[in-house]
């Protein structure tokens, strides 16, 4: 990484100096990375059952969708009101334009784990107002209302 930083930053390549290159090697050798954070099953449930949702609405909807349908951010971000087909006892979820270049869709289902996945979303889509300019499915949540304005950035889940 630091020969890199160099060689952009600076425009200088140490690769040319090999007792440097063998110097940082043996410097570097009891390093031990960091272990990314990862949510287990059960932090989500506890998260999707405890959090208030007067707060934590948006996220828990962003968390079900990342759960339920492997979602990425910015598949997330291009989702519309359109792709959210709910069908009383199932909502079928469509994405579309995705990195993969392959379309796909998932499921969400009601009551798994004890948990009413469906009436969150619902929820959701409710407190959602109906006269937005745009049809993205996500937009800002605050203060138990959503406004008219398009989320911008979504949370990485």
């Amino acid at each position: 990484m630091l020969k890199r930083t160099l060689l952009i930053i600076e425009n200088f390549d140490i690769a040319k100096f090999g007792k440097l290159i063998n110097l940082m090697k043996n410097l570097s050798g009891g390093y031990k990375g960091k272990k990314s954070k990862i949510l287990e099953a059960d932090d989500i449930i506890k998260f999707l059952t405890q959090a208030p949702d007067d707060v934590y609405l948006f996220m828990k909807v962003i968390t079900i969708f990342g759960v339920h349908g492997a979602t990425r951010s910015d598949e997330l971000h291009k989702l519309k009101v359109s792709d959210v087909d709910d069908r009383k006892s199932v909502m079928v979820v469509s994405l579309f334009d995705t990195k993969t270049k392959q379309d796909r869709s998932f499921c969400i289902t009601d009551k798994e784990c004890g948990i009413s996945f469906l009436e969150i979303v619902r929820k959701y889509i409710t407190l959602r107002p109906k006269n937005v300019h745009h049809n993205k499915f996500f937009v800002n949540y605050r203060q138990k209302k959503c406004t008219k304005v398009r989320y911008s950035h979504l949370l990485v889940v």
